[in-house]
């Protein structure tokens, strides 16, 4: 008898049944990813007020007459609009990061209420975003904490030869 690596089709597909507890399971899930959601977007504008918040501290600080007449690696102004660029940049990944969970959060709780079954597939496609969105972001920040890793060695080993 021949072996073959085809896979065996049942005759009617069987589609996925969601029992009580999954679909009670799905909706409490999505009420806490609402919540997180909501919890997301009052982070994001945390980060806005904290970006004006540092531009004003620098403009400030720049017409202190001490530190006008001391040396400065960069313009209190420049390095105002660079914080509230940064934080504004951190703000609006973090507010797209929360949108998708509340998406999801909203769109399994009715596709629960409602039976569903496009909806519950939406749901489910903004909830595979929410991740992608934070798995690229954990890989850029493991490159980056990389990067200054080598960068310390390398300074160490710099200062040690100099001495």
């Amino acid at each position: 008898m021949e072996e073959t690596n085809e896979p065996i089709i049942p005759a009617q597909p069987a589609g996925l049944v969601l029992l009580q507890d999954a679909q009670f399971y799905l909706y409490e899930t999505g009420r806490w990813a609402k919540f997180l959601g909501i919890m997301g977007f009052i982070g994001a504008g945390f980060l806005v007020l904290l970006g004006l918040f540092f531009g004003v501290i620098m403009s400030l600080l720049s017409s202190l007459p001490h530190y006008t007449s001391s040396p400065r690696p960069f313009p209190a102004m420049l390095g105002g609009i660079g914080g509230f660029v940064l934080y504004g940049s951190l703000a609006v990944v973090y507010f797209f990061i929360s949108l998708n969970l509340y998406q999801f959060g909203t769109g399994v709780k009715q596709a629960i209420e409602l039976g569903d079954s496009v909806q519950l597939s939406i749901a489910f496609g903004k909830l595979k975003l929410f991740f992608k969105i934070k798995g690229i972001i954990l890989i850029a920040v493991l490159c980056l904490y990389g990067l200054l890793l080598i960068g310390g060695i390398i300074v160490a080993a710099v200062i040690m030869h100099h001495r």
